[in-house]
């Protein structure tokens, strides 16, 4: 028992002084109004102060604040707080001796500006944690004076006109993770021993980052940049470590020359090995418009050793990125864990891009091989065309990926150089001197390109001549060849120049000298001074091409022959076609932009022979046709323009067509019309809707060109009334049906049927045929018709009844025991048949429509079983019913 109560006592006590623990403790605020420093005098020691901001929004306390107990002192809101100095010739916050153990977190402390006045004293305490605040406008931000194990961290303190950070006569202190800039000393350190600075970021904009007299001090993983004269100055026999910080540069400057990084007057200073600034890439080499990873990295020293165990510099400092190729996603990232990260795009441009890291002084860069051109034989990868080139042998075909590349190229062996999709690659000069792409073999292929920028009197693909070789059997095409000042250029034998488009070259699109046996097809060729030249040339086929001029000629052709057939030949400021120096030149089946051309060796004639010889008699001409010479309302009809037809009336698709996709506007009077339509296989097909137009005539127009061509078509007088027809005849029904209206007309096939199912109240309308539903009721359909021409017919009516409700029976008196005659009359009632037929059985057999109708009341003499239902006049038949009477009665 002595025993229990024991126990019992010291429970009591153990719980008595936890309880004084838990209360000793409290919890006060201040708000907007009211007194920091009255707080503090009533707190006790231990207690947590709480300053409230206004309701969300920034609040300044401004008052000078004392505090000589161990308290937490913290603003609600990171920032929101301020404490300015009601004095400014005293501290504006003071935490003595007896306030060892207090923190000061989360303020706006400022104001203290008169000289060696703080924005925080610590006066000979130990212990303290000041974190997370922001100090300025003061003249010195935080004093430490003869104090220990205190912690200054995650505080910004900047703009203070002296010292950031003093520390005087105190041992054992840690300065971690502060951001301290624009102070004309950043960190100061007098007669104090085992001082720890690490991972601060001391921006500079001051004279001194850190400055150790009489002192020991453990310096690491600082950012230290941007001090007008030093960034560490040790001077009075100071003993400092100061290895693994980042200097603002990868070989910081040590000398007592002001504008050093480390100056060392006296006592000892260690700074090597110090952090340097690297770059990496997920990738050396990437395709177009693919992506890789970059990092710049802070997390090795100048000795190759990895730091990321020992510390780490600041988080958040800015690290910009730049590149010479492609682009760099994010330009500007922020440091985490001694690292920062972008992402790079290479575009569509291949080369070598130069990826640069840019912190502070220092720029770091490395080399990433942006590849767009393959050997598909090999599947290697190239930075440049002529590397591809170079390093194929005969026969290889080199890829190109979308893109820009800037390079000269020469080709010497069989290749076929061509894109992935066309149109999608340009080659551009990168001197405009010099011609872009330089062929001298035979058999290459050069396919999809757009070619562009040798203006400087230089071609865009040259087939070459020389003295070793001559290129031929080549294959120029589907390219785009623009802004040079020749766009293709043979001097070869059998080669082949088709599907190209040659715009916008200064000279000439296509040039021929002593060529042979070339083919010039399907191109198109405009904006150029000359769109095909022939010089010395023999036997060239000019077929099927869209020369649409804008310069002065269209074909000229001097000391060559050729067959220049199907062509579109138009726009020209001069000629169409020249003929000189004695040109044997067959030009018949042309399309010069109109029916009749002009020869004449006057400016401004399709045709001009100043020597030699030229047939181009036949031409081809524009004829217009429609599939019928009527239409009626709402009716469309095919109308084609032809090319096909030459000007003696013989038809030319068998020997070939000018080329596709050529535009040619339709128009009409009246009506609708499509337009424009493209050309195909010489025709170019529109059609053309009447619509509700009146009866009459319409003209319809093709234009190509300068010609115009018209057919007219006749539009029929529609004096019919449509027909509706119903495939259900009106009556009554004891089932639901459903009637469909079908509208037919002599020329309209869509006429209109309207209809009403509520004997015209309300009007609906379909094209052609409608199908209804008719339920339960009575229905007066009403509906007519009419056509495109407004001819209405006459509005019809059919009734239907729909009936599939049956009667009921009722007998009176209803069945019993009774001792006289009964006379029991039968009544039948229904939704529309007025008068239901009844029929009835007394033997106990179910009554049929064959059994005795029901015509006056039924006298019941003797005991029987009345059975009975009733039929409406639709054929509806009700249940039968029963009536049992029992009769005792018996006559005297």
């Amino acid at each position: 028992m002595k025993k229990f109560y024991i126990i019992l006592f010291l429970t009591s006590f153990i719980i008595f002084f936890s309880f004084l623990g838990c209360v000793s403790a409290a919890n006060l605020t201040v708000n907007p109004g009211n007194s920091i420093q009255a707080a503090v005098n009533n707190a006790s020691a231990g207690d947590l102060i709480v300053v409230n901001d206004n309701n969300g929004s920034s609040y300044t306390y401004t008052e000078n604040v004392v505090i000589n107990k161990k308290l937490t002192l913290k603003s609600k809101t990171l920032g929101h707080v301020t404490i300015r100095a009601l004095n400014p010739s005293l501290s504006t916050l003071i935490i003595n001796s007896d306030g060892s153990g207090s923190t000061i977190q989360g303020f706006m402390i400022k104001g203290s500006s008169a000289t060696d006045c703080n924005g925080i004293y610590l006066n000979g305490v130990s212990n303290c944690n000041i974190t997370g605040n922001f100090l300025t406008n003061n003249y010195n931000g935080i004093r430490l004076l003869a104090g220990s194990n205190n912690n200054i961290q995650n505080n910004s303190i900047f703009n203070n006109s002296w010292m950031a950070v003093t520390v005087v006569n105190s041992n054992n202190n840690i300065i971690k993770n502060n951001t301290i800039i624009n102070n004309e000393y950043c960190i100061y350190l007098r007669n104090s021993k085992n001082i720890d600075i690490i991972e601060n970021n001391l921006a500079g904009g001051g004279m001194y980052g850190i400055n150790p007299q009489y002192s020991t001090a453990n310096i690491k993983f600082n950012k230290i940049t941007g001090c007008t004269t030093f960034g560490i100055v040790n001077q009075e026999n100071s003993a400092i470590n100061a290895t693994n910080n980042w200097w603002g540069k990868n070989n910081p400057t040590a000398s007592t020359n002001p504008i050093s990084d480390i100056c060392n007057f006296s006592g000892t200073i260690t700074y090597n090995p110090w952090l340097t600034l690297t770059i990496t890439s997920s990738t050396n080499s990437l395709s177009h418009n693919t992506t890789c990873n970059i990092t710049a990295d802070l997390t090795h020293n100048n000795a190759g050793a990895n730091t990321s165990l020992l510390g780490k510099i600041p988080d958040n400092i800015p690290i910009k990125f730049t590149t010479t190729l492609g682009k760099i996603i994010t330009t500007t990232v922020p440091s985490k864990n001694g690292k920062a990260e972008s992402t790079f795009n290479s575009g569509t441009i291949s080369g070598l891009s130069t990826i640069s890291a840019i912190l502070d002084g220092q720029r770091v860069s490395k080399t990433l091989y942006v590849i767009g051109v393959y050997n598909s034989r090999t599947l290697k990868g190239y930075t440049s065309i002529q590397t591809a080139i170079n390093e194929a042998i005969t026969g290889d075909t080199i890829l190109l990926e979308n893109g820009t590349y800037t390079e000269h190229i020469i080709v010497t062996k069989p290749l076929t150089i061509k894109t992935k999709e066309k149109n999608k690659v340009t080659i551009q000069a990168s001197n405009p001197a010099n011609h872009v792409i330089i062929v001298r073999s035979h058999g290459t292929t050069i396919q999809g390109l757009t070619v562009k920028g040798a203006s400087d009197k230089s071609i865009g693909i040259l087939l070459d001549s020389n003295a070793n070789i001559r290129s031929s059997n080549c294959t120029v095409k589907d390219n785009y060849v623009t802004n040079n000042y020749y766009g293709i250029y043979s001097l070869g034998n059998n080669n082949t120049i088709q599907n190209n488009t040659a715009i916008n070259n200064q000279w000439m699109g296509v040039i021929l000298i002593d060529a042979t046996n070339n083919l010039i097809k399907n191109n198109t060729i405009t904006k150029n001074e000359y769109c095909i030249y022939l010089r010395n040339s023999k036997n060239i086929d000019i077929i099927e091409n869209n020369l649409a001029g804008g310069g002065m000629y269209g074909i000229n052709p001097q000391y060559s022959t050729a067959n220049i057939k199907f062509n579109k030949i138009t726009g020209c400021t001069t000629f169409g076609i020249v003929n000189q120096e004695n040109s044997a030149i067959n030009a018949t089946n042309n399309w010069w932009g109109k029916n009749n051309p002009t020869a004449s060796t006057n400016p401004i004639s399709d045709i001009c022979n100043f020597s030699g010889t030229i047939t181009y008699n036949p031409w081809l001409t524009l004829t217009i046709t429609s599939s019928t010479n009527s239409l009626s309302h709402n009716t469309t009809c095919n109308i084609t323009a032809d090319l096909t037809r030459n000007s003696k009336g013989t038809a030319t698709t068998a020997q070939g067509h000018i080329p596709d996709g050529i535009p040619i506007n339709f128009t009409a009077n009246r009506g609708i019309i499509t337009s424009p339509l493209y050309t195909k296989n010489g025709k170019a097909n529109s059609t053309f809707s009447r619509g509700s137009i009146p009866s009459g005539v319409v003209t319809i127009t093709a234009t190509l060109d300068n010609q115009s061509v018209q057919t007219i078509i006749t539009l029929i007088a529609d004096t019919t009334k449509p027909v509706v027809t119903t495939n259900l005849v009106g009556g009554i029904y004891n089932t639901t049906k459903s009637v469909t209206l079908t509208a037919s007309d002599n020329l309209d096939l869509n006429p209109v049927i309207y209809y009403s199912l509520n004997n015209g109240s309300t009007w609906n309308s379909k094209v052609k045929t409608v199908t209804l539903n008719l339920n339960q009721g009575i229905t007066n359909l009403k509906f007519y018709a009419r056509n495109a021409a407004n001819n209405t017919c006459t509005n019809q009516t059919i009734t239907y009844t729909i009936d599939i409700t049956k009667p009921t029976v009722t007998a009176n008196p209803l069945g019993g025991t009774y001792n006289t005659i009964k006379t029991v009359k039968l009544t039948a009632t229904d939704n529309l048949d007025p008068q239901p037929t009844i029929y009835y059985t007394i033997n106990g057999t179910n009554p049929t429509t064959s059994s005795t109708r029901y015509t006056k009341p039924i006298n019941i003499v003797k005991t029987a079983t009345l059975k009975f239902m009733a039929v409406d006049f639709v054929g509806n038949q009700a249940q039968v019913q029963s009536q049992t009477y029992e009769n005792f009665y018996k006559p005297f």
